[in-house]
């Protein structure tokens, strides 16, 4: 187990910046996901805590000591860390039992303590009885445990995840996640997981760092990000949140804020000052009722698909041209059908500078 500290991380690939000043603290035993879209940095700061690049500039520490700052750099097999890739790197020639044991032999493990601690990893993975199967014989779920047993049967201080679960089906996926979680809960050891796919890192996570454009937009509990998103990226990329347009009124006597939506006025949740702010809502926020229907906000549905169990239904709101919103039901409305909104939650973050410029 490790701590990880990022301290003002810069890196440019020719003269694109990939990072932008990212300071990062990963705690003791902590499980953290780093999450973003494509080209948002997110696997390039993996690979920097790695040694597999060389920062522009800033520190990055592992306990407290120093791997690669000014006038220093620790190499990467000298760091003592594990990684799983997303296209596994199992040796195609070696059996299961060679290619866990690989790591061991490299670094002058005694042959009987060798057997030991891969019988161990495997067994940890589910994979005693495999170990004399080559890779091309075993299925994409057991190739997975094949490279994560490689990586823990090596006791690295800190595991490093890039996109371990991309090339597994659906169900394969949800197996894996179990079987991460178990094994960060047995080991304690501190896990690091890239993924650009928000249900695998709100589920698998302690903390999750949003990235995006090569800065953090927020690092938090799932639980916050999704409630208590910090910027208009994390809204709308978590949990499909739709940003609306609101002026902020101010905070009435029970805490809530008071917001005008579209000229309706209403109450949410929120820490932005009184002026021109975004309210994120999430489909489970949103309540559709009958067209007309007292105090609530016209629309109009725009598309329904079934989602297994409830229908995803896609609304366009007139007062608010531009502005799609979605909402979840167990019973489908029809396409082009009149209705009316209602919110129950909803988060108000202030506006960005564009925002505010377009409302002044």
């Amino acid at each position: 187990m490790a701590s990880v500290d990022v301290i003002a991380a810069t890196k440019s690939f020719g003269k694109t910046p990939v990072l932008r000043g990212v300071d990062l603290a990963i705690a003791d035993g902590e499980f953290l996901a780093l999450l973003g879209p494509s080209g948002c940095g997110k696997t390039t700061l993996l690979r920097l805590i790695a040694g597999l690049e060389r920062l522009g500039s800033g520190e990055i520490r592992i306990d407290g000591e120093v791997m690669e700052g000014p006038g220093r750099f620790v190499d990467p097999e000298d760091r003592h860390l594990g990684m799983v890739f997303q296209s596994y790197a199992l040796w195609p020639h070696m059996s299961v039992r060679r290619n866990v044991e690989f790591g061991l032999a490299m670094r002058g493990v005694a042959r009987p303590e060798r057997r030991q601690r891969v019988a161990s990893a495997l067994a940890a993975v589910g994979l005693t009885g495999l170990e004399d199967r080559r890779p091309q014989a075993l299925s994409g779920g057991q190739r997975q445990r094949a490279a994560l047993a490689r990586c823990i049967a090596l006791s690295p201080r800190i595991i490093l995840l890039d996109e371990p679960l991309a090339n597994l089906d659906a169900h394969l996926r949800h197996a894996m996640q179990q079987e991460f979680r178990r094994l960060h809960r047995e080991t304690g050891t501190t896990f690091v997981f890239v993924t650009h796919d928000q249900s695998e890192a709100m589920a698998l996570a302690d903390r999750v760092a949003v990235m995006d454009k090569g800065q953090l937009q927020q690092v938090g509990t799932p639980e916050a990000l999704y409630a208590e998103p910090a910027t208009a990226m994390v809204a709308a990329f978590v949990g499909k949140g739709a940003l609306l347009p609101v002026a902020v009124e101010g905070r009435s006597q029970g805490g809530s804020l008071s917001i005008t939506l579209a000229g309706h006025r209403i109450e949410s949740r929120g820490d932005a000052a009184p002026g021109p702010g975004l309210l994120c809502l999430r489909p489970d926020d949103v309540v559709i009722v009958p067209a007309n229907f007292p105090g609530s906000l016209p629309a109009r549905v725009a598309e329904v698909s079934y989602r297994g169990g409830h229908y995803a239904v896609d609304l366009v709101l007139p007062a608010l041209p531009g502005h799609r919103i979605e909402a979840s039901m167990r019973h489908a409305p029809q396409p082009g059908e009149a209705v009316s909104l209602q919110f129950e939650g909803g988060w108000v973050l202030a506006a960005p500078d564009a925002v505010r410029a377009e409302a002044a």
